[in-house]
């Protein structure tokens, strides 16, 4: 599957029950690049009845079957070695570079500078707990068995947050953006591994750090596109994120289209397994 993550703002987010006004997006879930390009073209757009949304440029070229990359530079982030993937997952991100250099892109290091991962996601995740906290209030106070005890929690903590500890965690996130933002003054794009795991298997809990990789674009309110770059050896998918500046949709799809051509990967689904078996 193709997931996109349009710049903030360029999809309304209104109707969707929110978690974070801060962080919030909206954006596609497709079988191919194409897919999300066709899609975006119909969601985007300013809504003058949503708060978060804003005028943005948008998407509105089209796509070319057979895309090349010479000369644009990508970005590889290696401030995100703190946090290495699984053998599987980095055995495919190398065969992905390979492939954005078979199509002609230049590849060269980059590096979020002063960025702790750890710390960062822990702030990103104090400044959800809070909002959600307040989003969900009502429901918190007056029918809590509607909630899991997980999201209880979550929403407790939030709760407890004192000004200062916001604070402090804005202040982590904005120096992330920054950090992040300041990487395209080198690089055209950036890419690195969707999460640090193969695709979950349902009912099994995500690990702590299975966002770790895209939290930086959702604190810059950047565009980021996730494509398939293989399997493990269970046949779980991994993915490739591909990510641009904010405003620069066109680049970002042109990319992913060109990889998704290029890596001719058959991600067909397997056959459903009967309820017996």
């Amino acid at each position: 599957m193709v997931g996109l993550k349009a710049s903030f703002g360029l999809i309304s987010t209104r109707g969707v029950v929110p978690l974070s006004y801060q962080f919030d997006h909206v954006g596609p879930l497709t079988r191919t690049v194409g897919d999300a390009a066709l899609v975006l073209s119909v969601l985007q757009g300013f809504d003058p009845r949503c708060t978060e949304s804003r005028r943005r440029a948008g998407w509105t070229g089209r796509l070319e079957p057979g895309g090349r990359l010479d000369g644009v530079r990508v970005g590889v982030i290696r401030t995100f070695d703190q946090e290495p993937p699984e053998p599987a997952v980095a055995e495919a991100f190398q065969g992905a570079l390979a492939c954005l250099e078979g199509l002609g892109a230049v590849l060269q290091p980059v590096d979020m500078v002063g960025y702790d991962m750890v710390a960062g996601r822990r702030a990103g995740f104090l400044r959800v707990e809070v909002e959600a906290a307040h989003i969900f209030s009502t429901v918190l106070r007056d029918a809590p068995e509607r909630l899991s005890p997980e999201l209880q929690g979550y929403l407790e903590f939030g709760n407890r947050a004192t000004a200062q500890q916001l604070m402090r965690a804005d202040r982590r996130i904005a120096a992330a953006a920054f950090a992040f933002e300041r990487c395209f003054d080198e690089v055209d794009l950036l890419v690195s591994p969707t999460v640090p795991q193969a695709g979950m298997v349902f009912g099994n809990t995500p690990p702590e750090n299975a966002g770790t990789y895209t939290i930086p674009a959702n604190f810059a309110g950047t565009p980021a596109i996730s494509v398939p770059m293989g399997r493990d050896p269970d046949g779980l998918p991994l993915g490739l994120q591909i990510m641009a500046a904010a405003d620069r949709e066109g680049a970002l799809l042109m990319a992913a289209a060109a990889f998704e051509a290029a890596a001719g990967l058959d991600m067909t689904p397997p056959e459903a397994l009967d309820a017996g078996d």
